[in-house]
C-alpha cells in the first residue's frame, strides 16, 4: 500500500509493517489524525517462519484502542500491506472485543485474518481488563463505601456484570 486517503473526520491509524517492508505515506501534518501506532512484524503464525507479533505489540495495540476509546474517538484504520491478514486480525478482535461479533472479517471474501495476531490481541485485551476491573473495584470499593455494604455490594455486581460481558465477548472470539 502506498498511500492511505484520510478521512474528513477525526481519526487514529494503527500501521503495520514487515521489518523489511515501507510505511505506507500518511500526510503529514494532517490536523485530523490524533494519533498513530506503528507496529513492525511479519504476517506469520509461527516463529520459525519469521518475526511474529509480540504480546507486547498486542498490549500496544489494546492500551491504544482503550486511550482513544476513553478519549471519545471513534475512528480508527488500521492498515498493513496487503489490508487482508495483519489489520483484519487487530481489527477483527477489537471489534469482536467491543462488540461480541467479529464474524464479518472472518466471512468475507477479502479477509483473512491472521489467527495468531487475533489471538494474541483478545489476549492482552482479557490481562488489561482484568487489571482495569481490579483497580476499579478496589477504587470504587475506597471512594464509596463508607460502611454501606448494601451499595458495596450493587457496585461488585455492576463490575461483575462488565466483567462478564466483556469476557463473554473474548470467549466468542476465540477460533
Amino acid at each position: 500500500m502506498e498511500a492511505l486517503t484520510p478521512p474528513d473526520h477525526p481519526y487514529a491509524v494503527i500501521m503495520i509493517k514487515s521489518p523489511q517492508g515501507r510505511w505506507a505515506v500518511i500526510p503529514d501534518q494532517n490536523p485530523l489524525c490524533v494519533e498513530i501506532l506503528k507496529l513492525e512484524f511479519n504476517d506469520v503464525t509461527r516463529d520459525e517462519d519469521g518475526q511474529r507479533m509480540s504480546e507486547e505489540q498486542a498490549r500496544q495495540v489494546v492500551q491504544f484502542a482503550v486511550r482513544l476509546n476513553s478519549e471519545g474517538s471513534e475512528h480508527l484504520i488500521v492498515q498493513c500491506r496487503g489490508g487482508q491478514c495483519r489489520s483484519a486480525a487487530i481489527a477483527a478482535a477489537l471489534t469482536q472485543i467491543r462488540t461480541g461479533d467479529s464474524s464479518f472479517y472472518f466471512n468475507h471474501d477479502f479477509y483473512r485474518p491472521n489467527i495468531d495476531v487475533y489471538r494474541k490481541v483478545l489476549a492482552a485485551a482479557k490481562e488489561e481488563f482484568d487489571k482495569y476491573v481490579e483497580d476499579e473495584d478496589r477504587e470504587i470499593l475506597d471512594e464509596h463505601f463508607d460502611g454501606n455494604r448494601k451499595y458495596a455490594a450493587v457496585l461488585r455486581e455492576r463490575l461483575e456484570e462488565k466483567k462478564a460481558f466483556f469476557n463473554k465477548n473474548i470467549e466468542l472470539g476465540r477460533r
